[in-house]
């Protein structure tokens, strides 16, 4: 029965498009493939009005009968062309398409690709040129433009009255033809690349005549917080790609360091995503400082360490402390510990050793 199917799709689709100039046609999916022989390239011609396409992303590739074709392009009026039975639908609204991906591989769209997709409310697309295609899709409300687009025409996006959010990724403005690429006015937001806020502000630009005001730089956000804010605080200095984290400490308390064990400060991070980070403070032991020289300067390594913490003497008592005060683990006459069960952060270790009391600080990775 499939193959039944199969080749009746293909017989249809074959008379559908003698007219147009290709040599043959296939169906994958509820898309219409049209191609040339001998040529693996194939175009988006149409659709299955019978299992007609909700969510697509056009695959760059696609194959059939044994044959890999390039997808290349997408035909004029491509989603306002189907067939049914053995009828052959021209101008027919695609009202059930809601959103869709456009592939680099596609180098070239025809005018009124999807002219009258009712439904269409989010297009990804990154296409040298941009035409107009969308024309009547009066319910896009987020559009992705690639970082490739260089220049859009005009009227391409003009219908799309109930814009919401608009992101350009190109680093260079595409052009726009006219004052008539987007609806005008609108409210929809803009967001663009890391370091082109002010090109795409210009006074001078179309984009900044549609989207005045609205124009903001694709970033991350970072979080800073701190383990007591009665131990001390922190400032973030952040633009779109970088953060500069600086801790200060209160009086009578030391910066240990970050969560992650990083202990630089100021601390230059690169933004790749949302990130959080939490500067760690402990109070200043001065029993650490004793007068006591070879008590004083015991030996704990390595530090950081994944588990085993070594001394290099022999130590009475010792107390693994997490930064709230909270004692988690103890032990008697040791020259070494394994804290390797230990989440990782930073400890303190208290150890008592002939009648006084050493704080240490140890990072588990």
């Amino acid at each position: 029965m499939k193959r039944l199917a199969l080749f009746i799709c293909t017989l249809l689709c074959a008379n559908v498009l003698s007219a147009q100039n290709y040599d043959a046609t296939f169906c994958s999916g509820s898309l219409i493939y049209a191609y040339y022989y001998g040529n693996n390239q194939a175009v988006v011609y149409g659709y299955n009005y019978e299992n007609p396409p909700t969510n697509i992303v056009i695959p760059s590739t696609v194959s059939y009968d044994g044959v890999t074709y390039n997808v290349i392009g997408i035909n004029s009026k491509a989603f306002r062309t189907a067939f049914i039975n053995n009828y052959y639908l021209d101008e027919i609204s695609c009202s059930s398409l809601t959103s869709v991906t456009i592939p680099n591989s596609v180098t070239s769209i025809g005018n009124s690709a999807f002219s009258g997709c009712s439904s269409l409310t989010s297009v990804n697309i990154d296409l040298p040129s941009i035409g107009n295609i969308f024309g009547g899709c009066n319910s896009l409300q987020n559009l992705t433009l690639g970082e490739n687009v260089t220049s859009i025409a005009s009227g391409a996006f003009n219908d799309c009255s109930f814009l919401q959010n608009v992101t350009c990724l190109a680093t260079t403005p595409p052009t726009l033809e006219d004052n008539t690429v987007f609806p005008y006015p609108n409210i929809a937001s803009l967001n663009v690349p890391c370091g082109t806020l002010e090109a795409y502000s210009s006074a001078t630009s179309f984009w900044n005549m549609f989207f005045a005001g609205r124009i903001s730089e694709n970033g991350y956000n970072v979080e800073v917080s701190v383990n007591d804010e009665t131990f001390g605080s922190v400032a973030v200095e952040s633009d779109c790609s970088t953060g500069t984290l600086t801790a200060t400490a209160n009086e009578g308390y030391v910066f240990i360091s970050w969560n992650d064990g990083n202990t630089d400060n100021p601390r230059t991070v690169a933004l790749t995503s949302d990130t959080a980070f939490t500067a760690i403070f402990a109070a200043i032991d001065e029993s650490s400082l004793s007068e006591d020289v070879e008590v004083a300067k015991i030996g704990v390594y390595p530090n950081p360490t994944s588990g085993k913490v070594v001394f290099d003497k022999a130590v009475e008592r010792v107390e693994v402390i997490d930064l709230v005060g909270k004692t988690i683990q103890t032990y008697e006459n040791a020259s070494e510990i394994n804290i390797g069960a230990l989440p990782a952060g930073v400890y303190h270790l208290r150890m008592s050793l002939e009648d006084q009391t050493i704080t240490r600080m140890v990072i588990k990775e």
